[in-house]
């Protein structure tokens, strides 16, 4: 689970993710985004 590959992959997804709303969403505040990114990769 833990490991070089797991850990860009889920980088990646939580990027891929970000983008998504991003595009979807007409405003995202940086809080949204942390918690985003949060709820996404689950290690912070």
């Amino acid at each position: 689970m833990s490991g070089p590959v797991s850990l860009s992959q889920r980088f990646r997804n939580t990027g891929a993710a970000m983008i998504k709303y991003a595009n979807n969403a007409l405003t995202l505040d940086e809080d949204s985004i942390r918690r985003l990114a949060v709820n996404q990769s689950g290690v912070l």
